[in-house]
């Protein structure tokens, strides 16, 4: 499968054009642009998995320039307007579907943008094709689905905090039956044995 996602990166000097060509691979194609002063990395390829192509972005990116890091992925939401756009149809086509007056279950909008309401692409995208209807070959790549953006999103935010502190953190996966086994209690003493900064000092500090 083709996938396409943006992430946001840090670490990047788009003026060293010796870091910028090591980005350079001929099986990922990746578009830089500067956002309000940010630096966003637009990519296509192909992978087996919304995973695997995060994962591959990950690998391709820790090998070719260390100290760059991936901060977030975007989530690419859109409106009416910017529906209508990518789908090359009309705006009151796209407003029918939303009132569930032309087609059935359109994707929940995911929130309000001043007064236009925003839905996000990956949950379109999925809703269209569903539909039968036909992409234009430039919206024709799959988005990451929301739900693993969303996550992922999270996962890079806690490393970012992790690493502001000095953290060292280890994960473990309980087998419930284990879990219920030995008892909770257990388990999460367990787990929080594993959690501790760099220096020597012992702090405990949880996410809620």
């Amino acid at each position: 499968m083709e996938f396409t996602f943006s992430v946001r990166s840090s670490g990047l000097d788009i003026s060293n054009d010796a870091q910028v060509d090591r980005l350079f691979n001929p099986d990922i194609s990746i578009l830089i642009a500067e956002r309000d002063s940010e630096i966003w990395l637009s990519v296509d390829l192909d992978a087996s998995s919304e995973a695997d192509a995060f994962q591959q972005l990950v690998t391709h990116i820790d090998v070719a320039v260390p100290g760059v890091h991936i901060d977030r992925i975007d989530l690419d939401l859109v409106t009416v307007t910017e529906i209508a756009t990518r789908l090359d149809i009309s705006r009151e086509t796209v407003r029918l579907w939303t009132t569930g007056k032309r087609r059935q279950d359109f994707p929940v909008s995911f929130g309000q943008a001043g007064d236009s309401r925003i839905w996000a692409w990956a949950d379109v995208y999925e809703w269209v094709l569903e539909q039968g209807i036909v992409f234009p070959d430039v919206y024709a790549l799959r988005p990451l689905g929301l739900r693993f953006t969303e996550a992922k999103n999270v996962s890079l935010a806690k490393a970012r905090d992790a690493k502001r502190h000095g953290w060292i953190i280890q994960t473990q996966t309980v087998k419930p039956v284990a879990a219920q086994a030995s008892g909770f209690a257990a388990v999460v003493a367990s787990l929080e044995d594993r959690v501790y900064p760099a220096e020597s000092r012992r702090v405990r500090e949880f996410a809620a």
